[in-house]
């Protein structure tokens, strides 16, 4: 059995993908695997990969119909075979040859189901301390709260098949969704200091497609439900600010194109919020719905287009002179 699976998502990076490569392969961990599931690449990405593999015994590479990050990593965890999942985009690349062996040292040694180090970044980036763990110790999911850089993680693979976890099949913001999904069922997970992943890109996403748009929606909804089901007030106020202020901008051009199914997932999401974890009044309603309400003027064609229960909830809790602004300053 190896020790680690490392699973690369592949999407037309062969402009990357050799230096991700040389740094996983290079990698002081004996025992580890390389698993590259190429999404439907259409430029050398797939050749690439064919020719480090004649090289190196440990890569294993297999090809899908382009599905998105989240479908090509759930590939790769049924392929898997080490003791450990490690996740590795095809940008990025450890910091070191050690990351994986420290991070595999410290799990098997504190018999965690999950274990995670420090970030770094060779671009800038706003300071954000929790891409740091500053000492080596347990962490309480319900004190830690946060959803991103779930690179810097590796996970039990027989723990994360006996509950089942994979990543939804969205094209975007699936991995907050599966980081705090698994967080949210080991309960702890033990953290180290020291730098165990790299990010070059930004992981912007550099194209909203409507696609893109509704799936951050349902991501962020699903995210909310997690979060006001287990009560965990700090991860639900991170996806309430994403849907504000992210979200929201992204759905707006589709909204004002008469995109009713887009307008449903929006309301999905908004109904999703929990007041009792952020302080929201009752009757509070998204700013981007109130916008869209002002400008459309005619409630009556809203409600022979989109799904009733929606459109009756919507007239019933828009309050009488809820501006865009007072929303922001009041909520945010």
């Amino acid at each position: 059995m190896y020790k680690i699976s490392v699973i690369i998502p592949v999407y037309n990076a062969e402009k990357t993908l050799p230096d991700t490569l040389k740094s996983t392969v290079a990698q002081s961990l004996s025992d580890i695997e390389i698993i590259c599931v190429d999404d439907g690449s259409t430029d050398q990405s797939f050749k690439i990969i064919k020719n480090w593999q004649a090289v190196h015994s440990n890569i294993r590479c297999v090809r899908q119909q382009n599905g998105g990050a989240g479908s090509a990593r759930n590939k790769g965890m049924d392929m898997a075979a080490g003791e450990y999942i490690a996740f590795m985009d095809a940008d990025d690349s450890y910091p070191d040859e050690h990351a994986l062996e420290t991070l595999y040292q410290a799990a098997e040694s504190q018999g965690a189901f999950i274990c995670g180090g420090s970030a770094v970044y060779d671009h800038p980036q706003p300071e954000d301390m929790n891409c740091v763990f500053p000492q080596e110790k347990r962490i309480k999911f319900s004190d830690y709260q946060y959803d991103t850089l779930f690179g810097r993680f590796i996970y039990n693979r027989e723990f994360i098949n006996c509950y089942q976890l994979r990543f939804p099949e969205l094209r975007i913001y699936e991995d907050p969704v599966f980081l705090s999904r698994v967080l949210i069922a080991a309960k702890t997970f033990y953290a180290v200091p020291d730098p165990v992943y790299c990010y070059h890109g930004t992981h912007q996403v550099q194209e909203m497609t409507r696609k893109k748009a509704g799936d951050y929606l349902t991501g962020l909804r699903m995210e909310l439900l997690l979060s006001s089901e287990h009560q965990l007030p700090k991860l639900h106020q991170i996806a309430f600010k994403r849907l504000v202020h992210e979200a929201c901008y992204y759905a707006e051009p589709f909204l004002y194109s008469d995109d009713y199914d887009i307008l449903a997932l929006l309301l999905k999401a908004e109904a999703a919020l929990d007041p009792s974890l952020i302080s929201l009044e009752e009757n509070y309603l998204l700013p981007t719905i109130v916008s869209l309400c002002h400008a459309a003027g005619n409630y009556m064609r809203l409600y022979r287009t989109v799904p009733v229960k929606f459109c009756r909830r919507l007239i019933k809790k828009l309050p009488t002179g809820f501006k865009d602004h007072e929303c922001q300053k009041k909520y945010l």
